[in-house]
């Protein structure tokens, strides 16, 4: 869990989100064009991924030894590594019920 949570806070940065830009990222580009045909059907995998993981747990964009990303989501306090053995964790997205709490109602 520590892992998770640490991983997660290298995926954000200031001003960071949206659409990567081709010319400074054309690898990781080619590479989400290439196994989800588009960065719009990488999100929508990726939210159902996030939406889809009850209660508590993660979504992660992962690439397999080879390269190729996919989209898969963990529950509780695992991780690709762990779960999978063979899946390098890319991005992820805390989905824990802590993570959307309302600060002020």
């Amino acid at each position: 869990q520590a892992w998770n949570h640490s991983f997660y806070w290298q995926c954000m940065k200031a001003k960071g989100g949206g659409t990567p830009d081709e010319s400074s990222h054309k690898q990781l580009c080619d590479k989400i064009n290439a196994s989800f045909g588009s960065y719009a059907n990488f999100r929508k995998q990726f939210a159902e991924a996030a939406n889809t993981a009850f209660g508590s747990g993660w979504a992660w964009l992962v690439s397999d030894r080879k390269g190729n990303l996919s989209v898969t989501k963990t529950i509780g306090a695992e991780n690709p590594m762990v779960a999978s053995g063979k899946l390098i964790p890319i991005l992820t997205c805390d989905v824990w019920e802590h993570a959307y709490y309302l600060d002020y109602a």
